[in-house]
């Protein structure tokens, strides 16, 4: 039926409430690590809403919370504004992949798409945003986005932001930012660990990293659709200015829209000449069905100029 290229062919020219920006990618990627990612190749694309005032999202039922968890992740993020204690986990000159161009280069093209990415995510917005990042298939970018994301963030050094590894089965995060193994998301979640043992420091001293951990043959699902996520990450939200949550691609599994629950608005990943059109199209129908917010559209993989007709989420 077509990639999202033809797909796009067939849209209404773009109206003045999108945002249409694309970039050359180094000429020179080293190829991804083993299971990881492929990295964009040439070009990146962000169509977000433009000028938008933001909508605060629908009220979520309060859920008691368990006491002892309750103190496990008081003890992580304390109850001052202070940067909660880490462990010196991930070091300033720790590798890092060459895929996080914020990193390696700050001055790079990319770099200042990802703030012009940033910078349109939250505008008009009071300061404080949970982030969703997900995409419709594997293989699209979606946990280089969400780590490019956070590292521009945090480069504002009054921001304060942690990034968590929703995806139980990929565990890309801890691979990318060069994580020592031990407890993540996961043994939180089954209280096999405290938040203070789990969390992560990194190169920056405003960005923590929960990384997925293990699941020890749990059904990753299952530990995601927990009452226990809210607690963990409506806490996070408490201490952090920016909670940004890499998710499972939402076609393939239920975690993504289980995780959804959470977050103030999701960010889709769509991967240029090879996600199809259907794909993107379930992929907004399924964020929808559940109420998640669709804060814009990321486009990799680009190898020529978008034309003057796009597909848009709206």
């Amino acid at each position: 039926m077509g990639n999202v290229s033809n797909a796009m062919k067939k849209q209404e020219p773009e109206s003045q409430h999108s945002l249409h920006v694309r970039v050359p990618l180094p000429s020179q990627t080293p190829a991804p690590a083993p299971d990881s990612e492929e990295p964009p190749k040439t070009r990146l694309a962000v169509l977000l809403p433009k000028n938008r005032p933001s909508q605060a999202s629908p009220p979520r039922p309060e859920v008691a919370k368990p006491a002892e968890r309750a103190s496990t992740v008081a003890q992580a993020v304390g109850k001052s504004p202070a940067q909660p204690k880490q462990r010196p986990v991930v070091s300033r000159n720790a590798k890092y992949a060459e895929v996080i161009i914020a990193h390696h280069s700050q001055n790079h093209e990319i770099t200042e798409q990802y703030r012009t990415l940033c910078a349109r995510l939250l505008a008009g917005g009071a300061g404080k945003l949970s982030l969703m990042i997900t995409s419709a298939d594997a293989g699209e970018g979606k946990t280089v986005t969400c780590l490019n994301l956070a590292i521009v963030l945090a480069a504002r050094q009054e921001n304060r932001v942690v990034v968590v590894d929703c995806d139980f089965r990929k565990k890309q995060v801890a691979q990318m930012l060069n994580c020592r193994k031990g407890p993540g998301f996961a043994e939180v979640l089954d209280g096999t660990s405290r938040v203070s043992e789990a969390i992560q420091s990194s190169a920056y001293p405003n960005l923590s990293i929960l990384t997925a951990g293990y699941t020890r043959g749990r059904n990753a699902g299952e530990l995601l659709a927990q009452m226990e996520v809210e607690d963990v990450i409506r806490d996070l939200r408490c201490q952090y200015e920016y909670v940004l949550l890499d998710t499972p691609p939402i076609n393939l599994v239920s975690d993504a829209a289980a995780i959804g629950r959470v977050a103030d608005q999701a960010l889709l990943v769509v991967r240029m000449h090879k996600t199809r059109r259907e794909s993107v199209a379930n992929a907004i129908k399924a964020l929808e069905a559940t109420n998640i917010k669709i804060g814009g559209l990321v486009l990799t993989h680009q190898k020529s100029l978008i034309p003057s007709y796009i597909y848009k989420c709206s």
